[in-house]
């Protein structure tokens, strides 16, 4: 079920309050029955070749219908795992497989170049992200110094744009495994365009 927490302290769990609250961020659900579940939990972690593709095997077909009814059009899918580290200041791991790419990418981070990572920014594209494993976390900044936290969890999918000044929060416990979505292609290093604020100031109570 997802969730936005304010800096307010309040709490809302409804679609349309989110969207009403987060917009141009919004929050949805897909279909992803147990079964998917059950198959994504017993995947290799992190995700192999082999795992990616069974993302978008179980993917709902569904799924580029509900793109298409918001106007959504896009140039580029990629299915993305993140593994938190084990133990405090170890190292993560990022896998992606970009469509059309005969095997997966491994990126590992130290826990120094994961918080550059996680500098607040915009991104330059226009993104959907499907959750098929853990959740998938994004603080934002809203108008009059209000800041969220959304939570989006397996079956629910988040869209953000270039308009949304967003923090990308990871936490320990389960790998974090999204399809994602966007309407332009990255460049060359397989990375968007963004705009990074190093000095945009991010309440503590919205870090987590």
């Amino acid at each position: 079920m997802a969730i936005a927490r304010l800096s307010t302290g309040e709490v809302f769990a409804h679609y349309s309050d989110i969207n009403e609250i987060t917009k141009p961020l919004q929050v949805g659900k897909f279909s992803l029955p147990a079964s998917a579940r059950q198959k994504i939990a017993g995947l290799q972690k992190p995700l192999t070749s082999q795992g990616a593709e069974c993302i978008l095997d179980v993917l709902d077909p569904n799924a580029d219908s509900i793109m298409q009814r918001e106007g959504f059009e896009f140039q580029y899918r990629r299915v993305g795992c993140y593994v938190p580290p084990e133990t405090r200041g170890g190292q993560c791991s990022f896998t992606t497989l970009e469509e059309g790419a005969a095997d997966v990418n491994v990126e590992t981070m130290s826990e120094d170049e994961l918080a550059a990572y996680l500098m607040p920014h915009n991104v330059h594209a226009h993104d959907w992200h499907f959750t098929f494993s853990g959740t998938i976390i994004k603080g934002i900044q809203l108008d009059d110094d209000l800041q969220a936290v959304v939570y989006v969890t397996p079956g629910e999918w988040i869209r953000l744009s270039p308009a949304v000044l967003n923090w990308p929060i990871f936490a320990f416990g389960t790998p974090v495994i999204g399809l994602s979505y966007f309407d332009r292609m990255p460049g060359a290093d397989g990375e968007f365009d963004m705009s990074l604020h190093p000095d945009h100031s991010v309440i503590d109570s919205m870090k987590f």
